[in-house]
Parts: structure tokens; sequence; C-alpha cells
């Protein structure tokens, strides 16, 4: 079954919030997130350039905001690309994660359960096997050709790929919102937000 939303969102002052689509230039939709991060505004606030031709008033506070390709936020976060090794981004971009996640969870999600009842016990105590570890690197080098510059490279890799495998792990043996709620910790925009909420100007 799939349910596919074809409607138009608008915010109560007009705006969409979807970008828009134009017949016939499928490809630049669908690298707009590409051709975003190349343009250096996923990264760098001076690199966004707003729609002067579609502007709106917030219809409490009456602010001026922009419309014309989805919504520029109140507040921008810049995205670090230096948090990541080249690796494990690659790593992330097969399925190499996911189906050695699942096999993984096949064999363990008794015993994990078991260990670990609930998921505060399985955040604070759980550790993600080595194993799991090694067999991940080795199947990114001989299914996919992928693997670090040195060893340096993998040793850097290692925080994250530990943290994203836990994460995995926790979407498995509970459900979205356990994801979320250990994934978001290290959420950059997740964290900002919050504090803001904490301390509104």
């Amino acid at each position: 079954m799939i349910r596919l939303t074809t409607a138009h969102y608008y915010t109560p002052s007009g705006r969409c919030i979807q970008k828009p689509y134009e017949k016939g230039h499928k490809e630049d939709y669908e690298k707009d997130m590409e051709n975003r991060y190349n343009h250096g505004e996923l990264t760098s606030i001076d690199s966004i350039h707003l729609d002067s031709t579609k502007v709106y008033r917030t219809l409490r506070e009456g602010r001026i905001v922009y419309g014309g390709g989805g919504i520029m936020p109140d507040h921008f976060v810049p995205l670090d690309t230096t948090k990541v090794t080249p690796f494990f981004s690659k790593l992330r971009r097969t399925d190499v994660i996911v189906n050695e996640v699942l096999r993984f969870i096949d064999v363990h999600r008794q015993d994990i359960r078991k260990q670990y009842p609930t998921f505060a016990d399985f955040k604070e105590k759980f550790e993600v096997p080595q194993s799991l570890i090694d067999t991940i690197v080795a199947k990114a080098k001989t299914d996919k050709k992928l693997e670090p510059k040195d060893s340096d490279e993998l040793k850097r890799t290692m925080p994250d790929l530990r943290y994203n495998l836990k994460a995995q792990i926790a979407y498995n043996l509970w459900d979205r919102n356990e994801y979320s709620r250990f994934a978001n910790e290290r959420n950059d925009i997740v964290k900002r937000a919050l504090e803001l909420l904490q301390n509104p100007s």
C-alpha cells in the first residue's frame, strides 16, 4: 500500500512549503539538494539568495518572510562538513549498514531485549559489538570497493559509525521515536531549536 500526497501545503501567510516544480525540469528538481550544497547554501548563509518577488508577511507579527523555494528558517544552522570522514559519508550512502544491522538484529533481538528491557537501559548501557563493525568495514571493501584512505581515517570514522549503528539498532528494536531521541542528540539543528525554545529572545 502507498499513500501519496499530491496537494500543496501553505502557511497561514500564504507561503507554499514545497519547492516549485516546472514541467520539463525534472533533473533540476531532483538535484536541488546537491546543487544547493555545491553552491554553498547549506554551509554559508551569505550564499543564500532569497526571491524578492515572493514576499509575505506573517499574520501575527507582520514579519517579512520569503517564498519561492521552500521556507528559509528564521535561524540558520550551517552544515558542518568537517564532522564526518569521507569514508563514513560514502558508507552511509550504501546499503551495507542497513543490511548488516538487520542481520545482526535477526540473530540477537531476543538477547538484547532481555538484557536491556527498556530503551533507557539500552541507551545507557548497550555497546555496539566490534564484530558488527568489523563485518561492515569488510563488506564495504569486498562488496562496494570502499575503504578508508588510511588507518587514521578509519580511527576517526569509528565514533560516528558506532553512534549510527546504535541508532539503527534502536530503531529496529523499538521504533522511530526512540531512534529520533537518540540520533537527534547529535543533530545541530535540533540542539539549536531547543536552545531557542528554552531561551526565547
